[in-house]
């Protein structure tokens, strides 16, 4: 079973790494880090093709990635934006063994296999990734444990065939069911994204038919937060899993039509309180939706419910 205390401490020394300059990354883990940038800086902009590589997680699983896209996990062997960080610090914390995790958005699989690691042959992980490139490399992954289920579905809807849009490999954790929400960065200017179509199942309809209780669900599908809720109405009124959720706030002050935000009310109008992860995995409760309005980068909030 998972050493909890030293998985805190090795991602601790990777926050650390994340947030330092290029020595102290390059310190962290060398060969990894001069490999990445060099494909990443000189390589990829000439062939304009990703690589595919093998890495190992602070937690011991091997993952299989794409450059440039998935530089960060190949460097660090953990995701180095300070909320994913932090995120995982809270896994490490409160996934407990014979837990059920559903990861909605799982990408390559990096939350999927910690939350394996953390709960043991006696819980299951359920898996959705809606991108068909994607989940090539979420199957890669995930295969070789049996207590991990992946699906190649959106969440949303019962039974409908959807409109994905996919963007190349450098912007691919961009992949979502809305694009307009980007319309206002500078990279997809140049980036064109590709239309994909795919089923659609409501996590609703998803339970009940395959009854594994979620005691945890993270959502993170770049805009789609809100749609997925509206779906999950029954099984949150239910089972009260806790919830953890991408908060991104808008870049050009829209609070009113931002989807993260429409998914915070969405939640509290259910009962649910809501929190911040701080630098240590703890979570601090926030009493009110308007102190969202304060978060100016990316988030992940979590939601419990008292019962």
């Amino acid at each position: 079973m998972a050493d909890r205390t030293l998985l805190l401490f090795k991602l601790q020394r990777i926050f650390h790494a994340a947030s330092g300059n290029h020595v102290q990354r390059l310190i962290f883990r060398p060969v990894h880090y001069v490999a990445g940038l060099v494909f990443s800086r000189i390589i990829f902009p000439i062939v304009k093709k990703r690589w595919e590589v093998r890495t190992k997680t602070f937690f011991g699983a091997n993952m299989n990635l794409a450059l440039p896209a998935g530089l960060d996990l190949y460097i660090l062997g953990a995701k180095g934006h300070h909320s994913e960080c932090k995120l995982a610090m809270f896994l490490v914390k409160n996934l407990k063994p014979g837990n059920n995790f559903y990861d909605i958005g799982a990408h390559v699989g990096y939350f999927s296999l910690l939350a394996s690691h953390l709960i043991g042959e006696e819980g299951q992980v359920v898996g959705f990734e809606a991108s068909p490139d994607t989940f090539e490399l979420l199957h890669k992954n995930c295969y070789p444990y049996q207590n991990i289920h992946i699906e190649n579905k959106a969440v949303g809807k019962d039974a409908e065939q959807i409109t994905f849009y996919e963007f190349p490999v450098l912007y691919s954790e961009y992949n979502s069911l809305e694009k307009k929400q980007y319309e206002d960065r500078e990279w997809i200017k140049k980036n064109q994204a590709k239309e994909v179509s795919i089923p659609s199942v409501s996590l609703d309809f998803y339970i009940e038919e395959n009854r594994i209780i979620p005691d945890m669900i993270k959502i993170d599908v770049e805009g789609g937060e809100y749609t997925v809720l509206q779906h999950s109405a029954k099984v949150l009124e239910k089972y009260s899993p806790v919830v953890i959720m991408e908060f991104i706030p808008p870049k050009d002050g829209n609070w009113e039509n931002n989807p993260h935000f429409k998914a915070v009310l969405w939640m509290l109008e259910k009962g649910y309180n809501m929190h911040k992860i701080d630098e240590t995995g703890e979570i601090i409760p926030i009493t009110a939706e308007k102190s969202v309005l304060g978060i100016m980068d990316s988030e992940n909030l979590v939601f419990t419910k008292s019962n």
